[in-house]
């Protein structure tokens, strides 16, 4: 076995190319290169870091002595969770899928479900032909 091993790297590796002759080594080694490529690729989101902007303006938000700050900062923090949830629709997540650090939160979450309420709403607007009939008015569904 070993000698036939040798065989097949020589072939493969003595013109830069794999033979033409696939043996069960080469499509092991095929198949390994390949789980190694797809494992390899990144996602294009870590899931558990979803929403952690958001939950990062809220935890700076409860540590400010100024109340207008704090108003302000409590507000970013629901703007970041809305556009989050505004996101996530548009990479097709599910309307239940609220990410973990923002679940926990009440407000945040809600500003997450709205967001991604905004979008799905957004999507069916510009398909409806009663919100694009020319007249500027969105249709009595939407409007």
């Amino acid at each position: 076995m070993n000698n036939q091993i040798q065989q097949t790297y020589a072939r493969t590796t003595s013109s830069g190319s794999v033979s033409a002759s696939k043996t069960l080594l080469n499509v092991k080694e095929m198949t390994m290169a390949n789980t190694v490529q797809t494992i390899a690729t990144p996602k294009p989101a870590v899931v558990f870091l979803r929403g952690l902007d958001a939950r990062v303006a809220r935890t700076k938000a409860a540590g400010m002595f100024d109340e207008d700050s704090r108003f302000l900062e409590l507000d970013h923090a629901q703007i970041l969770a809305h556009v989050q949830g505004r996101q996530d629709f548009t990479r097709g997540r599910d309307a239940d899928d609220v990410p973990p650090l923002l679940a926990d939160v009440a407000e945040l979450a809600s500003a997450w479900v709205d967001g991604w309420n905004e979008a799905e709403e957004s999507v069916a607007m510009a398909a409806c032909s009663g919100c694009n009939d020319g007249s500027g008015n969105p249709c009595p569904h939407h409007g």
